[in-house]
This record gives structure tokens, C-alpha cells and sequence, in this order.
């Protein structure tokens, strides 16, 4: 069975060195014992001893050799010593992998992947099979290493060459002892027929930190209306909306994002970025004296200061060769600060008047908007080197603050409002990983928040409060390369 296999392979292949470490010839060792495995484990994990690591290595070069020379000279095999000859090609994997210096959590992701649920059909599947998919998982592993990109470097971890490999051992072995010994695994096929395989999070590489730049898109608006409460208790209803103010968003940003690997389930992450560019577009403004009736118009040059926050958790729900299901909890932070200036202004309602210009700043617009926010996101590798990921979210807590001050009016007017709604975010993002350690990625992602509140207003002497909207719809392109540590 699929389970059956994977332990048996990992303890039984570290506890021949175990053996190797304390003699200087190959003798027989208990090949069931854990603690010969731990031991040897504890050797090759990283910070260990080198010479100890050498010694463990050279210790399972020598074993193997010597198990294919017995063999080859018609000797006899224990049973175990049989049944693991017989898994010669994933073993000398096994060794190959020892020589990175995170052998120990390698081959624990190795374990998990043989025996993942997907794989249980295998388990009515000839043993040759079965083996095969075993061997699959682990040169799939391997591809993903630096140093590790042919099959003539994996086989060269025991000094054969790939032609001589693809005739394993065991099939000799079995015509000595046909009664114990088990079919033999087939040869390896060729990395263009390996299918593609999504690495599991990787403890021994906990760090990941990308920087690049983002082109954000898109506007924020507020519009007003509505009912109206004055200060001194009168109130009217006014149709809605009355006014209307589109901010744009079109700047370059600056991006960082971190990642940070906390156990095989779950990873953290913030991404911090910032604008880099100022000139956001034209600021749209109007006025409607009755609905359907635009009484006034006008457009203006908009500066903007952007700064966003997003940090989050995220949870491992699921974990396939191709693909990773996670959800995640976290909460977005954006600020914009907006300074208006420069505007023409129009009334369609009196085409034939003359349009107005007022040089120099004449509105200034602050928001600030906060969204946590639950998502799931879908993680597809296409290739060894390159995944895509899709997620999409929602929250039912989002709220505005935004501050707006009419600097031109006489008298100026200023106005503070307060709002709450929900919010959609979804993303789309590409990374394609460069070597051991480098990778690239390209994110197209968008935020969408639908708010209600009310503003409160002062003007000279004069206070009231109307009922408003906000509404956020904003894209994003996102083009990084980063680094794990």
C-alpha cells in the first residue's frame, strides 16, 4: 500500500547509515529499528557535525555499491535487504537528497506527499505501481533543487550511469530469490514526462520578501443627499444624490511583501506599498438642481499620496501535487490623500455660459478605508518553476473616514463624514521560480467597497449633517521579484 511504502523507505534507507557510521565496511544492520533511523536523521539534519554528515553519506554510497556487487555476483540477500533492492532507484533519490543541507525536512515533505489521500487509488494497482508512484513523488521533489536537473546527476548519487540504472538491480536479485523478493521498480522516465509538482511550505526556508512596483487604477466617490438635519433641530429631504465627487486613482506605487512560514499549515504575510508617482488624473465634480438635471460640472488636476497595509494568516487546507486550497484572514488598510487643483468648470444646464477657471489649489480630500476580510485561494502548478494562484474575498466589515475641505467657497467649507458597508477583493498572480532561492512574480489584483454613512458639514457659522456614499472600485498590477531566506 502507498502508506506501506513511504515509511519503510525513508527509515530503512537512513538506517543503513546508521550501520555504515560505525564501521569501516558495510556489515548488516537492523534495518526495522527507529532508533538507528533517528540517529541517522539527527546526523544529517542541518547545523549537524559535517564530518558526521560525510561519514553517513559515504556510508550509504558504500552500502548500495555493495549490495549491486553482491548481486551481481550471484550472491544471496536477506529478505529485507531484498525487498529494498528492489526500491534501488528511489533509495539512490533518497541519497541525493541527503546531500542538501535540509535533508531532514526534504524528506519529511517526501513522506507527506506519498501519502496523500489522492494517492489511496493505488492502492488496488500492481506493486510495480505502486512503486513507481513513490519514486515519482520524490524525483518530483527533486526537480525543484538547484543541482538536481537531469536524471544522470540524481543517478550519479551512487556512481551508475543512467543506462545502466534503468535495468534495476532487483531483477537479478529476484531470479537468486524469487520467493521474497518484490517485483522490480521501472525505469525512470524522463523529466518532460514527470508531472509538474506544487512544493509543500518549507519550514527549513521560512522567509520570502518581494519588491517591485504596482500600477494602481480605479477612483473612489462620494456622493451626498438625501436627509439633512441642521443644528438648530430643522431637517428637510433633499433628492439623492446632489452631489457627486470622483477622485481618481491612477498612480505608480511602490511594493514590499513578506512572507513568513510559521509550521507546515500555516504562513504569514504583510505587503506594504506606497505611491511613487503623484499625478493621478482629472477629479470629476457635479451638481444636480433636480434628479436627472446636472446644473453644474467641473473637472480638475488631482495630486495623490497613497499608502496601503495588508497583513494576514493564512491556513493550508489542502495539499496535491498540482494543487493547494488555503483560506485566509486579514485586514486591508488604505489611505489617500487627494489635493485638487486647477479647475474648469462648466453648468450644462446654461450651455451658452462661459466656462470658469479658478487657478491653484481649491479642495483638499482625505479618506481612509479598513477592511478586514476572510478569502480563499486556489494555488495550480503549471510547471515545477511555475505556479498561478486565484483568490477571491469578502468582508461584511468595512468602514470609511474621509475629511473634505472646499478651500475656494466663501465661506470655506468643510466636512467629515463616517461610513460602513462590505467589500470584495480578488487577485490573480503568477510566480515563476528562478534557481534555488530567486523567483518573479506578476499579480493582478482589485478591491471593490460599497458604504453608507452620513457627513457632518460646517460652513461659516452653519452645521448640518447629510446622508452620503462611498464607494471604492480600484485594479492593480503588480510586477515583483523576490527572494527566500
Amino acid at each position: 500500500m502507498v502508506r506501506g511504502y513511504g515509511p519503510v523507505v525513508i527509515v530503512c534507507s537512513v538506517a543503513w547509515t546508521a550501520a555504515l557510521c560505525t564501521s569501516s565496511a558495510p556489515a548488516a544492520a537492523n534495518l526495522d529499528s527507529p532508533a538507528e533511523a533517528r540517529a541517522v536523521l539527527s546526523d544529517l539534519a542541518p547545523g549537524r557535525d559535517q564530518a558526521a554528515r560525510d561519514a553517513a553519506l559515504d556510508g550509504v554510497h558504500a552500502y548500495l555499491k555493495d549490495l549491486r556487487s553482491r548481486v551481481e555476483r550471484g550472491g544471496t540477500l536477506t529478505p529485507a535487504e531484498a525487498s529494498l533492492m528492489s526500491h534501488v532507484e528511489l533509495l539512490a533519490w533518497m541519497v541525493a537528497l541527503a546531500h542538501e543541507p535540509d535533508f531532514a525536512r526534504t524528506a519529511e515533505q517526501c513522506l507527506s506527499l506519498i501519502q496523500e489521500p489522492a494517492l489511496d487509488y493505488l492502492e488496488t494497482q500492481p506493486a510495480s505501481r505502486r512503486i513507481d508512484a513513490l519514486r515519482r513523488s520524490i524525483e518530483r521533489a527533486i526537480a525543484r533543487r538547484k543541482g538536481y536537473r537531469s536524471a544522470s546527476t540524481w543517478y550519479s548519487a551512487y556512481g551508475t550511469a543512467p543506462e545502466e540504472a534503468a535495468a534495476s538491480p532487483a531483477a537479478a536479485a529476484t531470479g537468486a530469490q524469487p520467493a521474497t523478493q518484490p517485483a522490480a521498480a521501472p525505469a525512470a522516465p524522463a523529466m518532460e514526462e514527470t508531472p509538474p509538482l506544487l512544493a509543500p511550505l518549507q519550514t527549513n526556508r521560512r522567509l520570502a520578501v518581494e519588491a517591485g512596483l504596482g500600477f494602481l487604477s480605479g477612483s473612489t466617490t462620494y456622493e451626498i443627499g438625501g436627509h439633512v438635519a441642521y443644528a438648530d433641530g430643522r431637517s428637510t429631504d433633499l433628492h439623492f444624490p446632489i452631489s457627486r465627487l470622483e477622485f481618481p486613482l491612477d498612480v505608480i506605487m511602490l511594493q514590499a511583501r513578506g512572507q513568513y512560514v510559521l509550521n507546515n499549515r500555516w504562513t504569514a504575510h504583510l505587503g506594504l506599498s506606497g505611491s511613487l508617482s503623484s499625478d493621478a488624473g482629472t477629479m470629476e465634480d457635479s451638481d444636480w438642481l433636480a434628479p436627472g438635471m446636472l446644473t453644474v460640472f467641473s473637472e480638475s488636476d488631482t495630486e495623490l499620496d497613497a499608502f496601503t497595509l495588508n497583513a494576514s494568516a493564512r491556513r493550508l487546507l489542502h495539499q496535491g501535487q498540482r494543487v493547494r486550497w488555503s483560506a485566509e484572514a486579514g485586514i486591508l488598510y488604505q489611505d489617500y490623500g487627494f489635493t485638487i487643483s486647477n479647475t474648469d468648470q462648466w453648468y450644462p444646464i446654461a450651455p451658452y455660459l462661459p466656462h470658469s477657471y479658478v487657478p491653484g489649489v481649491g479642495l483638499t480630500y482625505d479618506i481612509t478605508m479598513t477592511m478586514p476580510y476572510a478569502r480563499v485561494l486556489l494555488d495550480y502548478a503549471l510547471s515545477p518553476n511555475w505556479t498561478v494562484t486565484g483568490g477571491l474575498g469578502f468582508s461584511p466589515l468595512a468602514t470609511a473616514e474621509d475629511e473634505d475641505a472646499h478651500l475656494v467657497r466663501d465661506p470655506q467649507k468643510f466636512s467629515t463624514g463616517e461610513y460602513d458597508g462590505d467589500g470584495m477583493l480578488y487577485l490573480l498572480r503568477s510566480r515563476y521560480q528562478y534557481g534555488e532561492r530567486w523567483f518573479f512574480s506578476a499579480e493582478f489584483s482589485g478591491v471593490s467597497m460599497d458604504l453608507d454613512g452620513d457627513q457632518d458639514v460646517q460652513s461659516g457659522s452653519d452645521r448640518w449633517t447629510i446622508d452620503a456614499t462611498s464607494e471604492l472600485s480600484q485594479s492593480r498590477l503588480k510586477l515583483l521579484v523576490g527572494r527566500t531566506f
